[in-house]
C-alpha cells in the first residue's frame, strides 16, 4: 500500500496537535472507538468500518484503517462522531490554558516518539500487525509464556518502554471516564 502524504488544511491550534499526533487512532491509546446513534450507517459502511455491537452499544475497532503516517487521511471530510468530539488530556490543558501550544506539542512529540519506539521493538515479532497496542503486548506475552521465556528478561527494553509510555498516556493522553462527555 501506498504512503500517502498529506497536508492537512489546519486552522487551529488544536489541529496541528491532533495531526501531529495520532495515537487516539492508531491503536496506542484506545482498542476500539465507539459508535453513537447519530453516526450514519452508510457512511461507516462506505468508509469501510467494521462494526462491533457489545450490548446494546456499537464501536469500530483501532487502528483506524484510514490513519496513515499519523494523518488521518479523512480529516477534512466525514469522519465518526467520535473522531470530532474527543479531545484528549494534552489537548483539553492546552485548551483550559494550562499548555501553551509549544507545551503541548512538545508532550505530544516526546509521546510519540516513545509510542514509535515501542511499536518498532513489537512489530517484528507480530503476526497480526493490524492490533492494538495493548492486545499486541498480551499476544506477544502469550508467545514467550508459551515457550517457556519470561517476557521481562526477554524484552526488557521494550517492558520499560511500554511502561514509560502508558504512564505518559495514562497522565496526559487519557481522560477519567467521569470527566469525558463523549467517553470511548
Amino acid at each position: 500500500m501506498a504512503t500517502i502524504h498529506l497536508e492537512p488544511d489546519v486552522t487551529s491550534p488544536a489541529q496541528s496537535l491532533c495531526v501531529r499526533c495520532g495515537l487516539c487512532c492508531d491503536g496506542t491509546i484506545f482498542e476500539w472507538a465507539r459508535v453513537v446513534p447519530e453516526d450514519d450507517p452508510a457512511l461507516l459502511d462506505a468508509g469501510g468500518f467494521v462494526l462491533q455491537t457489545v450490548g446494546d452499544r456499537q464501536r469500530f475497532w483501532q487502528p483506524c484503517h484510514h490513519q496513515q503516517s499519523r494523518i488521518c487521511t479523512i480529516y477534512q471530510q466525514w469522519r465518526p462522531s467520535i473522531c470530532h468530539r474527543f479531545k484528549c488530556g494534552v489537548l483539553r490543558r492546552m485548551e483550559a490554558g494550562e499548555l501553551s501550544v509549544d507545551e503541548a506539542h512538545a508532550l505530544i512529540q516526546r509521546t510519540v516518539k516513545l509510542a514509535d519506539q515501542v511499536w518498532a521493538q513489537l512489530r517484528p515479532h507480530l503476526d497480526d500487525q493490524t492490533i492494538p497496542l495493548k492486545a499486541s503486548m498480551q499476544a506477544l506475552q502469550q508467545r514467550v509464556t508459551a515457550r517457556g521465556g519470561n517476557i521481562h528478561a526477554a524484552f526488557a527494553s521494550l517492558m520499560l518502554d511500554y511502561a514509560a509510555l502508558q504512564r505518559y498516556l495514562d497522565r496526559d493522553f487519557r481522560i477519567k471516564p467521569d470527566t469525558d462527555p463523549h467517553p470511548q
